[in-house]
């Protein structure tokens, strides 16, 4: 807002629509411990307080406004020289509705201020869409109440349980933003930012690199007696994402699936398994940052898939804090070679974005520790389990 008298004022605004650059995208992080408050605690059409659980809150609000002076208790995010805000107060996640998806409501957040001293009470709902392949973020807050301000500041929290991520790749980073006012008129301004290696400056590789770690073995290594078997692989941040997985196991190194019932071919698709087809367990942690969230999940034995004749059903329930994500399958046929008492397992692709939230996997284990199933090779010759690993960007570990 500016002070001539003889040129009209700025028309309050009515709808922000903001598109936050692609690849900033919502961390799975955040969701440790994460709750959502829903539409009756945070009231909109109240002055009361609003009872948003602690854990829903995610960021911090701020308005200034040319209604009130300025005092002591302003905020002052940018020092002396910048705006003073007067109006402070919390952002809240919006704890989704049964059912919703990606399109129609599954992220949202409420803006809540309850000024003490002044009685200037301001609830929002904005909604929050992500691009379906990408995961960009596009948030709106429609009809907005014709409040006069001059700086409105929306701060989310920061750290490795931040709700947003960065871009993977380096250059800049664009937000765009249409307003409109309550006049009619429209504004379509944008800024950016520059995303590098390290955050001072650095420089990006040509090509994002691939250099995934692979350990794998029984754990009781005794010649032809049975154990469980694990496997897990870690990606780094900054690493190409993984996007397939085959193991290949040493000669020997078998199960009996004699007893061990088979789940059906719509079951094992659907992640529906009879918990008597259970083989072993998944543990997968997904997130950017040194806080990814961890799932756990089931293995389960069936048969037939992609002319083999017998597979893995590797089921995970996505339930991320206040979130369900659905379930999330991947299939893996067994491939037998009869002639040398060995297996291998190339599992089909594996997701990489999940209503709208890009996974940016970080570790993958999986454990058969079904009692009687898998045992060592009787020979106590050294031997080697190999993955062939295949990154979203094409690269190949071996």
């Amino acid at each position: 807002q500016h002070a001539d008298v003889t040129t009209p004022a700025t028309p309050p605004l009515r709808d922000a629509t903001v598109t936050l650059p692609e690849g900033v995208s919502l961390s799975p992080g955040t969701a440790d411990g994460l709750k959502g408050c829903t539409d009756a605690q945070i009231d909109l059409h109240s002055t009361a307080a609003n009872t948003c659980p602690d854990a829903s809150k995610v960021g911090q609000v701020h308005i200034a406004t040319p209604l009130l002076g300025s005092g002591p208790g302003d905020y002052l995010p940018d020092g002396p020289g910048g705006p003073r805000y007067q109006l402070n107060g919390g952002i809240y996640l919006r704890a989704p509705d049964p059912g919703a998806t990606r399109a129609d409501g599954l992220y949202g957040i409420f803006l809540d201020i309850e000024d003490a001293q002044t009685g200037i009470v301001v609830k929002l709902k904005g909604d929050v869409v992500p691009d379906e392949r990408t995961g960009q973020l596009r948030a709106m807050f429609r009809d907005n109440p014709p409040l006069p301000f001059t700086d409105f500041l929306l701060e989310f929290k920061g750290g490795p349980r931040a709700a947003l991520a960065n871009p993977p790749a380096c250059g800049a980073a664009q937000t765009t933003a249409t307003f409109t006012a309550w006049g009619g008129p429209e504004a379509t301004p944008s800024s950016t930012f520059t995303v590098d290696a390290d955050g001072h400056g650095g420089l990006c590789p040509a090509v994002r690199p691939f250099a995934p770690t692979f350990t794998a073995g029984t754990l009781d290594p005794l010649a032809g007696g049975f154990s469980p078997f694990t496997m897990t692989i870690r990606r780094h941040d900054g690493d190409q994402e993984l996007r397939n997985v085959q193991v290949d196991l040493p000669p020997g190194l078998l199960g009996v699936v004699k007893g061990v019932p088979r789940c059906g071919a719509d079951d094992a698709a659907a992640g529906t398994c009879d918990p008597a087809s259970r083989v072993g367990t998944t543990m997968v942690s997904a997130g950017a940052g040194d806080h990814p969230y961890s799932l756990p999940g089931k293995v389960y034995l069936s048969g037939r898939y992609k002319g083999e004749p017998l597979s893995l059903s590797i089921v995970v329930r996505a339930i991320a804090g206040p979130f369900d994500l659905g379930t999330v399958v991947v299939r893996a046929p067994i491939h037998v070679d009869a002639a040398h008492a060995k297996l291998t397992v190339p599992a089909d692709d594996l997701p990489t974005i999940l209503q709208g939230v890009p996974l940016r996997l970080k570790t993958i284990n999986v454990t058969l520790d079904r009692p009687g199933f898998t045992f060592n090779a009787t020979s106590c010759d050294p031997a080697g389990i190999a993955a062939r690993l295949i990154g979203t960007g094409g690269a190949v570990a071996t």
